[in-house]
C-alpha cells in the first residue's frame, strides 16, 4: 500500500485512533485501580468475585451487543456506551462504600461491553480490502498506548486520593466520547428487515441464523481467528495473575511489575508495521510464523521472571500481532457483504473473556503444587494446539504437489 495512501487511512480516521487511545487509557486506570480501591471496603476475595463477575456479566452479554450494534449502528453504541463508564468514573467521587463499589464495577461493565465489538466491526466495515491489515494494525496500536499510558501513570497516582482518580478516569472517557463523535460515520448497516425488490412484503432477519452463517461463509479464518483469541487470551491472564504473585512471594524480580507493559509497548513499536506487512505477504504464511512465535516463546517465558522476561515477552507479543493482524486480514478478504459485522465481532469478543477467565482459573489451580514457571507453560500449550490444528488443517487444505503431477481426483482438486 502506496505510503500515502496509508497517511489518507490515518488522518482520515485520526479522531477514531484518539478515541481509541483515550478510552483504553481511561479503562484500563480504572480496571488497575479496582484491586487496591475494593480492598479497602471488602475482604480482597469478595473484591475478586465482584471484578470476575464483571467479566462474566461481559460473556452473557457479548451476542446481544453484537445484534444491538448491528441494528443500531457501531459509532452510535460505541459513544452511547462510554456514558456508563463515565458513570462507574464520578462514582469513584462519592464516598467510598461497599454499594458505591459494587454499583460503579456493573457500570463499568455495561461500558466494557459494546468497546470490543464495536471497535472490530468498525473495522471491518470501513476497512478496504488492500489496507486491511494497517487498520488492524492502527487499531492494535492506538489501543496499546492507551493501555502503556495507563501502566505508567498507576505507580505515580498510587498516592492519589480514590475521588481524584475517579475525576481523572471520567475526564479521560468523556475526551474519548468527544473522539467517538468526530470519527466517520458507519458505512454499512444491518436491519431487522430486508426488503425484496420484486415483492411487496419485507422478510425479517433471524440474527442468530444470520451470525451462524456469517461465521460459516468467513470459515477456515473465522475458526482459527477464534481459536487464536481464545487460546492467546489464556496465555495473557495467566501471566498476569502468575507474574504479581510471584512478584508478592519474592519468586520474581519486583521490576517486572512494570515489565508486563513490554506485552503492550511492543505493539505500540510494531503494530503499525506488522500491519503494513500482512497487506504485503502472504497472510497464511505469516499465520504460520507467528504462531509458531508466539507459542515456542510462550512455553519459555515463565522460567526466565528475570530481565529475560522483557525480551521473551517482545518476541511473543510480535509473534502474537503478526499472527492476529494476518488472521484478521484474512478474514476481511471472505467479507463481503459487511451485515454481520457487528455479530461476528461479539462471537471473537466473546471467545476473548472466556479466555480471560479460564486462564486465572487454571493458574489458581497450578500454581502452589507447580510453581509459576510449570504454570504458564501449560497456559501456552493451548498456543501449541492452535498451531498444531492451523498447520494440519492449511496443509489438509493446500497439499504441496510436485510439479506435473496429477491428482488421483482432478474434479476435486480444479476448484482449489
Amino acid at each position: 500500500m502506496p505510503a500515502h495512501r496509508i497517511a489518507g487511512v490515518f488522518l482520515r480516521f485520526l479522531p477514531f485512533w484518539f478515541f481509541l487511545v483515550f478510552f483504553q487509557f481511561g479503562g484500563t486506570l480504572y480496571f488497575t485501580f479496582l484491586g487496591p480501591f475494593g480492598q479497602k471496603i471488602a475482604p480482597l476475595f469478595i473484591v475478586g468475585i465482584i471484578i470476575a463477575g464483571n467479566s462474566f456479566l461481559q460473556v452473557l452479554f457479548d451476542i446481544p451487543a453484537g445484534f444491538l450494534l448491528d441494528r443500531f449502528g457501531y459509532r452510535r453504541l460505541l459513544a452511547l456506551g462510554v456514558f456508563p463508564f463515565i458513570c462507574a468514573a464520578i462514582l469513584l467521587t462519592l464516598p467510598l462504600t461497599f454499594t458505591i463499589f459494587l454499583v460503579s464495577v456493573l457500570f463499568s461493565a455495561l461500558g466494557w461491553l459494546f468497546s470490543g465489538p464495536g471497535i472490530d466491526a468498525y473495522i471491518l466495515s470501513h476497512a478496504a480490502r488492500e489496507s486491511a491489515g494497517t487498520f488492524i494494525g492502527l487499531r492494535d496500536a492506538s489501543r496499546s498506548i492507551g493501555a502503556v499510558f495507563a501502566t505508567v501513570l498507576f505507580s505515580l497516582a498510587l498516592s492519589f486520593s480514590i475521588p481524584t482518580v475517579g475525576f481523572l478516569v471520567a475526564g479521560l472517557l468523556s475526551i474519548a466520547l468527544v473522539f467517538i463523535t468526530l470519527s466517520p460515520r458507519d458505512i454499512h448497516s444491518a436491519r431487522t428487515e430486508k426488503k425484496i425488490e420484486t415483492h411487496h412484503w419485507y422478510i425479517r432477519r433471524s440474527y442468530f441464523r444470520d451470525m451462524m452463517h456469517a461465521l460459516r461463509r468467513l470459515n477456515p479464518a473465522s475458526t482459527f481467528l477464534l481459536a487464536a483469541i481464545f487460546t492467546g487470551a489464556v496465555f495473557y491472564s495467566t501471566v498476569w495473575f502468575v507474574v504479581p504473585l510471584a512478584i508478592a512471594r519474592s519468586e520474581a524480580q519486583s521490576i517486572l511489575g512494570a515489565g508486563l507493559s513490554i506485552f503492550n509497548f511492543t505493539i505500540v513499536l510494531l503494530g503499525f508495521l506488522l500491519g503494513k506487512l500482512a497487506d504485503k505477504v502472504p497472510y497464511k504464511r505469516l499465520i504460520l510464523v507467528g504462531l509458531a512465535v508466539f507459542a515456542g516463546v510462550g512455553m519459555v517465558i515463565g522460567f526466565h521472571l528475570d530481565w529475560l522476561f522483557l525480551l521473551l515477552g517482545f518476541l511473543a507479543t510480535m509473534g502474537d500481532e503478526m499472527s492476529s493482524v494476518a488472521l484478521w486480514r484474512w478474514l476481511h478478504t471472505l467479507d463481503r457483504e459487511h451485515a454481520s459485522d457487528g455479530a461476528v465481532a461479539a462471537v471473537i469478543n466473546l471467545f476473548n473473556d472466556i479466555g480471560w477467565a479460564v486462564g486465572p482459573l487454571i493458574a489458581g489451580i497450578l500454581y502452589v503444587p507447580l510453581g509459576p514457571g510449570w504454570t504458564i507453560f501449560i497456559g501456552a500449550l493451548f498456543l501449541l494446539f492452535t498451531l498444531l490444528i492451523y498447520s494440519e488443517t492449511i496443509y489438509r487444505l493446500w497439499p504441496v504437489r510436485a510439479a506435473g503431477s496429477i491428482p488421483s481426483k482432478p474434479h476435486r482438486a480444479r476448484m482449489r
